[in-house]
């Protein structure tokens, strides 16, 4: 009789998904730090650099979407939404720690949550063409 896996990502998983939280949140750190430098360097307006922070939102929940979809043995693009979902979830715990107050409203998180979900899921749906 074949054991049923509880963990959906197989042998190693947990391993796997702290290694896409690491890497995911690399990248964010990498591009934050890239675009203060254009904010401070060219003065960019504030469109700019909200869509800065969309394309990272996208980028990492991609990358770290893409490494727990290749985790995954199947259905890796609900997985690569779960990560973002869950990547989402981590930034919105750290901001309501470190910064209190600091939401910009119900509107912007959703979104913020919509594109992390997207970008995981295309992440994890890549993962399957690779």
């Amino acid at each position: 009789m074949e054991k049923k896996k509880t963990w959906p990502v197989g042998t190693g998983g947990r391993i796997g998904w702290l290694k896409a939280f690491l890497v995911s949140y690399l990248i964010s750190l990498l591009l934050l730090l890239l675009l203060s430098f254009f904010l401070w360097k060219f003065s960019w307006s504030e469109s700019r650099v909200q869509a800065g922070i969309v394309v990272i939102y996208l980028t990492s929940s991609f990358c770290g979407g893409k490494i727990a979809g290749k985790q995954a043995e199947k259905r890796r693009f609900f997985w690569g939404i779960c990560f973002g979902i869950l990547y989402f979830a981590i930034l919105l715990f750290i901001s309501a720690v470190f910064l209190p107050g600091s939401f910009a409203g119900a509107v912007h998180l959703l979104w913020a949550a919509a594109v992390c979900a997207v970008g995981g899921m295309a992440g994890g749906m890549m993962a399957a063409h690779t």
